[in-house]
């Protein structure tokens, strides 16, 4: 028997809700095992990761988990569960945009993006703008830029978090000229 594509673990049911109406536009997505888990998380709200196991090594079978945790970096009390409904789904786009990018890397390709992401800024800056990229071609910028406005004006948002988001994601600038250049061209350019 087939494992399910996605298996939801302490998920509050608007949570379930929001990532699975995001994730099923994401269709080169759906024969790959999910795993959507809440777990308390110190450095980020959410993260996308592929499954260490057997199938890691082995691309069209390898796994991935997203892991959400029950409280937002933006503010100890907005409960992730609270997030407007499109600032999750812009969020859960981004995740799924992480797991595009790591889909046809190869298991030492994959580890090699763990070392770099966490040791290069360049690196994780490429790698989070190209997540931002899949989000918009799979169908979810407006989703996107209300997660990106969301979290840049927010009162209780540090000023060194915001230049971190900044610094590495796709700013709301350099969306708006992603979706002009989309809707011109047809299409979202990818980086390489």
């Amino acid at each position: 028997m087939d494992k399910p594509p996605v298996r939801f673990q302490n998920l509050e049911t608007s949570v379930k809700e929001a990532f699975f109406d995001v994730w099923q536009a994401f269709e080169p997505l759906h024969h790959h095992q999910m795993i959507v888990r809440q777990i308390p998380l110190r450095r980020s709200t959410m993260r996308a990761q592929p499954v260490f196991n057997g199938s890691f090594w082995i691309p069209p079978l390898r796994s991935y988990r997203i892991d959400v945790s029950d409280r937002t970096l933006i503010h100890k009390d907005v409960l992730t569960k609270n997030l407007p409904l499109d600032v999750l789904r812009g969020w859960f786009a981004h995740e799924l945009g992480h797991v595009m990018d790591y889909r046809n890397r190869s298991g030492l390709h994959l580890l090699w993006f763990g070392l770099s992401y966490v040791m290069s800024d360049y690196y994780r800056q490429g790698a989070e703008k190209k997540a931002d990229m899949y989000a918009v071609e799979m169908g979810f910028a407006a989703e996107l830029m209300m997660t990106k406005k969301y979290i840049l004006e927010h009162a209780d948002l540090s000023e060194h978090y915001k230049r971190k988001i900044l610094k590495y994601y796709l700013g709301p600038d350099e969306l708006e000229q992603m979706l002009i250049l989309k809707e011109e061209e047809g299409t979202a350019p990818l980086p390489d």
